[in-house]
């Protein structure tokens, strides 16, 4: 377990994939970071801290055998981002099934830093 409590450690995402509440379809920002526990979106507003959300992320192509992934998650958390116009939220995921795994291993390999930014 690392210093703040994450028993996994995040992959930040080169390119940001954009989120969506499931039921209605609003965009609520941008997926910066992501594993199979948790995840990171920046937006305007933030999230109130322990809501519990059903969220849709747009995947980028086919390869993933789906257009989207759904889950849900719980906010844990909300700080401002380093640009001041923006939150960011770190989010826990309540489940995912074996198919939701292994899209998510995906997107990290895909678009996850490779190594140490500094």
């Amino acid at each position: 377990m690392d210093r703040d409590g994450r028993i996994m450690q995040r992959k930040e995402l080169v390119f940001y994939l954009e989120l969506f509440a499931t039921e209605t379809g609003e965009k609520l920002g941008r997926l910066v970071d992501l594993t199979t526990r948790g995840c990171k979106v920046v937006n305007v507003d933030g999230f109130d801290s322990g809501a519990v959300m059903a969220l849709t992320v747009m995947l980028p192509d086919k390869r993933y055998g789906v257009e989207k992934l759904s889950f849900n998650a719980i906010s844990r958390w909300s700080e401002p981002d380093v640009n001041p116009d923006y939150l960011v939220t770190g989010f826990e995921i309540i489940r995912l099934g074996a198919r939701e795994r292994k899209i998510v291993r995906k997107l990290m390999a895909q678009f996850g830093f490779k190594g140490e930014v500094t």
